[in-house]
């Protein structure tokens, strides 16, 4: 998943190099500012909204919508006070590469919370997402810098949040999409003995014999959202 990141950065970077490097830090400021308010800003809208915490669709569409409102609110007022106000300018040397280098982090950014709905939405389970290797075990970097950078800004505003508040809704958000494992039914085959031949009854194993055989402990190859950010603090 991180060549489709790559390609996305690679292609805003054309774009801001064109523009400069004081447009290239508004557009990376608003979306970063905008993807923290979304990941922040959804188990209170949720709550608001009287919608099931536990449901991956509705948790996604509103992250989704939240972050499409904030960037439009954010970027167009920062476009009505700044951007269309003023004009900075720089050495054409730094406008291209400061400002091609700085959209490049605001694509890979962005990609990677794309790639952050896609594990939290239904279509994580879905086969053609699994095709093309976009499983929520493939987005553990893009899932991880989205945390850490939602925690770098949650940190520069001073919240009174507890620390780890992030990813915990992070963490939350990704376990919606689990299905618990239902059990699966016990199945016995009939023995079959000759008529004229008594059943003979099993015999016990003593605790050391070699021939005993050990239960093995069931394993759960899910991949939860505490094994892709457990490093994270």
């Amino acid at each position: 998943m991180a060549w489709v990141g790559i390609l996305i950065g690679l292609a805003l970077a054309a774009y801001t190099a064109k523009r400069g490097l004081y447009e290239s830090w508004a557009l990376l400021f608003n979306i970063l500012i905008s993807i923290y308010l979304t990941i922040a800003l959804t188990p209170f809208l949720i709550g608001l909204l009287s919608l099931d915490s536990n449901s991956a669709l509705s948790n996604t569409l509103v992250m989704l919508i939240t972050a499409i409102v904030a960037f439009a609110v954010l970027y167009g007022s920062a476009y009505m006070i700044f951007l269309g106000q003023f004009n900075v300018s720089f050495p054409k040397l730094i406008d291209v590469f400061g400002g091609g280098f700085l959209g490049f982090l605001s694509g890979m950014l962005i990609w990677a919370f794309v790639a952050f709905l896609i594990c939290a939405s239904p279509l994580a389970s879905a086969s053609l997402c699994k095709k093309l290797g976009m499983e929520r075990s493939n987005a553990k970097e893009s899932i991880a810098s989205v945390v850490k950078w939602s925690n770098i800004v949650h940190t520069f505003i001073g919240s009174s949040g507890k620390k780890g508040a992030i990813k915990e809704i992070v963490v939350k958000m990704l376990d919606a999409n689990i299905e618990p494992e239902k059990p699966q039914p016990k199945k016995y085959e009939a023995v079959k003995t000759p008529k004229d031949k008594p059943v003979e009854k099993p015999k016990l194993t003593e605790p050391n014999d070699t021939n005993s055989v050990k239960p093995t402990p069931a394993t759960n190859e899910t991949t939860t959202a505490l094994d892709i950010i457990e490093d994270l603090n």
